[in-house]
């Protein structure tokens, strides 16, 4: 069906091992994928993460072992780092181990709403104890990050942005929006790729000229490492470093929670089942302890206004 996706139809698509952004792509008749597409592709693949990891565990460990070595000198005590797009947080928790400094908080956000759930109870087994009570997770769109601005001291992404050809330039603006000292994306590169990886990049719609765009929204690149550890040659991945430009917004009201209206500085207020915006007079549910922090998802509820300022 044009214009509209098909759950059932992605499901027996999935069942007979295609690759389900592009058929939903050609079921929307769209050359690059759109928010629907990369939710309900990986919603439907919630749990296949946490499997596959579970036959990988030496790569997993190599893997963000490198990554940890590039990321633990851009780390602080008291820093709070979140992990965008983090799937079923795999990558997160194995990462989060192996780095040195103690976060205050450890966000983390991705489109799916299962992909979290499952992820959450890999994070009670995995996660070090120390850090498990200052992890919170949220389901986001990243064109409109649910936190105030620079309120975020170093963001990192695996992989995250890599579907999202066409849309590179909003999303690092407000990745840039977000965070206070660096930006650390763990992504393809199409311009660093060979003749075999760039036209399968172009056949999943991934994304290009990271470098160039970080650079024209003002952001600096400091170094773009290729990684060593890999497990598919034709996806290999690159640590772009980046700055992003200074900005005099900052979260100072530490009443607020940390969460805001989806891509702006109006903070809200956290109700027994939902987050409520005084500015929008609308409702985000809570889903099983999971914030759902989208705007597809706000519910008008100028009701809760007068109860959300009861003492």
């Amino acid at each position: 069906m044009s214009g509209h996706l098909s759950f059932r139809s992605a499901k027996a698509a999935l069942a007979r091992g295609e690759n389900i952004t592009r058929h939903l792509r050609e079921q929307l008749q769209r050359e690059t994928n759109t928010p629907a597409i990369i939710e309900m592709a990986y919603d439907l693949q919630a749990g296949t993460y946490i499997e596959w990891l579970n036959g990988h565990r030496e790569f997993t460990e190599n893997y963000t072992a490198e990554m940890a070595d590039i990321l633990n000198p851009e780390c602080r005590d008291g820093d709070t780092i979140l992990d965008v797009g983090t799937g079923e947080l795999t990558t997160m928790c194995y990462l989060a181990n192996k780095l040195h400094a103690d976060f205050a908080e450890l966000l983390a956000f991705d489109i799916s709403w299962s992909r979290l759930h499952c992820g959450l109870d890999f994070a009670a087994r995995t996660l070090k104890p120390s850090s498990l009570p200052k992890l919170k997770v949220f389901v986001a769109d990243m064109t409109e990050v649910p936190l105030l601005s620079k309120s975020v001291d170093v963001s990192v992404s695996y992989h995250a942005l890599e579907p999202n050809g066409g849309r590179e330039r909003a999303l690092l603006s407000e990745l840039f929006r977000i965070t206070r000292r660096k930006l650390m994306l763990f992504e393809p590169s199409y311009e660093r790729n060979n003749a075999e990886g760039r036209a399968r990049m172009d056949r999943l719609g991934y994304v290009r000229n990271l470098e160039w765009h970080a650079l024209q929204l003002g952001g600096r690149v400091d170094e773009v490492v290729s990684l060593r550890h890999i497990d598919n040659p034709a996806n290999p991945t690159f640590a772009f470093v980046i700055t992003p430009p200074s900005s005099a917004a900052q979260f100072q009201n530490e009443e607020c929670s940390c969460f805001s209206d989806p891509g702006t500085d109006h903070a809200l207020l956290k109700l027994e089942s939902c987050y409520f915006s005084p500015e929008r007079g609308v409702a985000y549910p809570i889903i099983e302890g999971i914030p759902v922090l989208r705007s597809s998802t706000a519910v008008l509820t100028s009701a809760l206004d007068h109860a959300s300022r009861e003492p």
